[in-house]
């Protein structure tokens, strides 16, 4: 009996006759790969700045043999170690999305691959998307509609009343740009604001809540803006759509995991919320077939941020990101690493910044006074910086070591519970990891101590 063989390997991925090389009098054209299908505007005016290359089959399942240091992808392609493996000449991908949960950024930073996104192209639509699907569901527009062409009007008289947006205390998870301009939208109708975010935002003047049940219990209405991450992953489950209530709305332009979508299902049969406005969910593009059956539901396949001018905005944003990285000129939208904060910006802060920057990090500062020579944010008091901040690194030398206690409770605190501290001195490097479970600001004496402190802070 014969042994059976090894399989063999997959052929390398080919190329379209349209991705042959320019003809020699022509000038050499940049290279950028094509990791997910495109649509024909995209290709066509992609293709007349660079010499587009598109694989095929997509997914990639083999290595290509290109040299191309930058590619484009769009949702729901994976770029994490295996695509990385596939190109590993890359340098720069750019995604077509606002959101990164198809990204190991982790990963791509290790490699040295750079990541732009669209940014906020799409955030002034999909507010207004949040908005409409939120007058849809309490108005019941499309219900209404689906009643008046079934020609029930003549036969069973008007249509159940709906109810007003105006007034409707609305929570608002995830205060970041789309969530800003859903707030900002929602205050015209006289909705009352409060919102859920990884930290307060001392910026506004709407209530924070530390989590989304709290949050869930004062309001009528919960909208998702919010990004999708492990951490995230069914942020509303059971247990807040109980506490939003029998009149409580639930509102999805973010990701659809961040709904125990099945228990979703269960309290809207059961009546357990009053509605629903989704236009994403959690296994795309399959949809629970018992949501295509209840009128108090209003649903749409994932395009809240798809218009013609955000499309139109989103290629030429696209473009300007390649010809910045083929220029070695920043991009338009990098996607930032974490927001650090250097306490001390003196001659070993600005190396950790020259280092930070190279990551995409975001840099603010504390110091003992504002450097008009630099670019990034000032903050006059560690507290305040660490509001802003995901990490703190203090940057301060031997000098300093009469300041006690500069990172104290309170700022540590203000950091959060995901925040990070990293000491750094002449002697060595010395780290504390680790967040707190508790929110919080602290006490205003120690508030005070700690802006006290700062007035001998020297910035070396």
């Amino acid at each position: 009996m014969e042994s059976e063989s090894e399989p063999s390997p997959p052929p390398p991925p080919s190329f379209s006759d349209a991705d042959d090389p320019p003809p020699s009098h022509s000038p050499e054209l940049p290279e950028v790969i094509a990791l997910s299908p495109l649509l024909p505007a995209f290709d066509a005016a992609l293709s007349a700045r660079f010499r587009l290359l598109k694989p095929s089959p997509l997914p990639l399942s083999s290595p290509i043999s290109s040299a191309a240091s930058a590619a484009l992808v769009r949702a729901p392609t994976r770029v994490d170690a295996a695509l990385l493996d596939l190109v590993p000449s890359l340098r720069l991908v750019v995604t077509t999305s606002a959101g990164l949960d198809h990204f190991d950024l982790p990963e791509c930073a290790r490699r040295g691959v750079a990541v732009a996104s669209a940014g906020h192209v799409f955030s002034p639509d999909v507010a207004d998307y949040a908005v409409a699907l939120l007058l849809d569901v309490l108005r019941r527009i499309s219900a209404s509609g689906r009643y008046l062409r079934r020609g029930e009007w003549p036969l069973r008289g008007d249509y159940p009343l709906g109810s007003k947006l105006g007034g409707k205390r609305v929570g608002i998870v995830g205060l970041g740009s789309i969530g800003s301009l859903i707030a900002k939208r929602l205050e015209v109708f006289g909705c009352i604001i409060s919102y859920n975010s990884r930290k307060a935002k001392p910026s506004v003047s709407y209530k924070f809540f530390p989590t989304v049940y709290d949050l869930a219990t004062e309001c009528d209405v919960l909208i998702l803006s919010c990004a999708f991450t492990n951490e995230t992953r069914h942020i509303v489950n059971k247990d807040v759509m109980h506490a939003l209530g029998k009149d409580g709305v639930i509102i999805n332009i973010a990701r659809g995991g961040l709904i125990d979508e099945e228990e979703l299902v269960k309290c809207l049969m059961q009546g357990e919320i009053k509605g629903a406005g989704l236009d994403v969910f959690e296994n795309e593009p399959s949809v629970p077939n018992k949501l295509f059956t209840m009128d108090n539901v209003v649903l749409s396949p994932h395009l809240a941020a798809f218009t013609t001018e955000s499309s139109s905005d989103l290629l030429e944003l696209i473009i300007a990101n390649f010809e910045a990285f083929f220029s070695n000129k920043p991009l338009i939208t990098p996607v930032s690493g974490k927001r650090v904060g250097i306490v001390g910006l003196g001659s070993i802060g600005s190396e950790i910044v020259k280092r930070l920057d190279a990551f995409g990090c975001t840099i603010m500062y504390n110091s003992r006074s504002k450097k008009p020579s630099v670019p990034y944010k000032y903050f006059p008091n560690t507290h305040d910086l660490a509001v802003e901040s995901d990490k703190l690194s203090c940057a301060l030398t031997p000098q300093t070591h009469h300041i006690h206690h500069i990172i104290n409770r309170d700022v540590l605190l203000a950091l959060g519970r995901d925040g990070a501290r990293g000491a750094r001195r002449r002697e060595g490097i010395g780290q504390v990891f680790g967040g707190r479970d508790a929110w919080g600001r602290g006490s205003q004496r120690v508030r005070e101590q700690a802006r006290r402190a700062q007035r001998a802070v020297p910035d070396g």
